[in-house]
């Protein structure tokens, strides 16, 4: 696989360290090797270390330090927002969000939903019914087919 992720102006970045954690920011100006000027529209301008940045696929067409004003209008014509919430990256944080936002009750029911829906029956059930017949037997399924199959927003 090719490497495509370069540091170059317009390159979405994901903030990974810092007051600024989990933010989308545009790389505007490389500073140095080390640093780099990035934007976001609900941000104040501001350099920042490429080791705090994680680069993504999105790019955005912008020139060298472009005004905000023409900044959010280049993010929004490239669907930034869009493009990252249905990538695999994004989808997976936003579940992370949502997991640790979830109350105790909320995390029992998220067992409860995983028990019932997993395609095999959990492991002790199975030593039991193994030990009560004495022979291996086919085990019942807990889903009797697809269509009833409902996964929460959570599953996945």
């Amino acid at each position: 696989m090719v490497f495509k992720r370069y540091v170059e102006i317009g390159r979405v970045a994901l903030v990974n360290y810092g007051k600024d954690y989990g933010k989308l920011v545009v790389i505007v100006d490389v500073i140095d090797q080390n640093r780099a000027l990035v934007d976001a529209p609900d941000m104040v301008r501001a350099q920042m270390n490429f080791k705090r940045l994680s680069l993504t696929d999105i790019k955005v067409d912008i020139k060298r330090v472009p005004k905000k004003k023409t900044l959010i209008a280049a993010i929004e014509a490239a669907d930034v927002k869009n493009k990252w919430e249905n990538s695999s990256w994004g989808r997976k944080l936003i579940v992370q969000k949502r997991r640790a936002s979830l109350k105790d009750f909320d995390r029992f029911k998220l067992m409860l939903a995983k028990i019932k829906f997993s395609p095999t029956p959990p492991v002790f059930t199975q030593a039991r019914i193994l030990s009560n017949k004495g022979e291996q037997q086919e085990l019942p399924s807990l889903m009797t087919s697809m269509e009833n199959f409902q996964a929460t927003a959570f599953l996945h």
